[in-house]
């Protein structure tokens, strides 16, 4: 759920709050609905290089979603003592 939530957000470039509670085809008594919020943001995922061919092979979506694969060594990245250095430090 928070998958296909995360991919959703990413797509349409804005979140929903919606009800967890809710059960799609049943009748719900909520009065509110919020409008979207716009979102602009980038995401960066961390995790194993076989996790990354697993998501990669079986969700179609998820190459267009997440373009740049960034490998780090298994020491990670020397950034010094302010983060020089790092790809991502600006």
């Amino acid at each position: 759920m928070a998958w296909e939530g995360l991919k959703q957000a990413l797509r349409n470039r804005r979140i929903r709050i919606e009800d967890a509670m809710a059960t799609p085809g049943v009748l719900a008594t909520t009065t509110l609905n919020p409008e979207p919020i716009p979102l602009d943001l980038k995401v960066v995922l961390i995790g194993d290089l076989q996790t990354y061919y697993l998501l990669y092979g079986l969700d179609e979506q998820f190459s267009k979603l997440f373009k740049v694969r960034g490998l780090l060594g298994g020491d990670g990245l020397d950034r010094g003592e302010r983060g020089e250095g790092c790809p991502l430090h600006p």
